[in-house]
């Protein structure tokens, strides 16, 4: 078992695989060269079941990578909705982490959960009403539901 392997199951959100690894010994914690755990590949491709496993198995969701992106930096960088909202939620990362050019993914994160208002009727280009997720947001409130994009647009990971 290398790296790699356990890399390339959470890269490409093979859940059962990066569980059989796991229980096999493998660490979530593992680097590649640019410092980048499993945690950051699945965040990246929003593979949000892999996230829960490697952090139940000790991934570190603060780890950061070269330029100091966490996984949430990843997700949120990636357009990866589900992923930076389970990262917050369920695992405890830090919207207010910063990385090596001072960055926090709070801006992105607002970003990818409220749709910009582009009318004066209150709705985005996709129709979906703007009213009341700012303060939701402000508040800590985290929904994907109310997210005008769900899917990760094309990663830059």
């Amino acid at each position: 078992m290398t790296t790699q392997h356990v890399q390339a199951a959470a890269e490409r959100g093979h859940v059962e695989t990066v569980k059989a690894l796991l229980a096999c010994g493998a660490s979530p914690n593992v680097l590649d060269h640019r410092n980048w755990t499993c945690l950051h590949w699945a965040a990246c491709n929003n593979h949000v079941e892999v996230l829960k496993e490697l952090a139940a198995a000790g991934g570190d969701v603060g780890a950061r990578d070269t330029k100091g992106n966490t996984a949430l930096h990843m997700a949120v960088t990636a357009g990866a909705l589900h992923a930076a909202v389970a990262l917050v939620e369920e695992l405890g990362a830090d919207p207010h982490a910063l990385n090596n050019k001072d960055e926090s993914p709070l801006p992105g994160l607002k970003e990818l959960l409220m749709p910009q208002v582009v009318s004066a009727g209150g709705q985005n280009s996709q129709g979906v009403a703007g009213e009341g997720n700012e303060a939701s947001v402000a508040k800590g409130g985290l929904h994907a539901t109310t997210a005008a994009r769900s899917a990760p647009m094309a990663a830059s990971c």
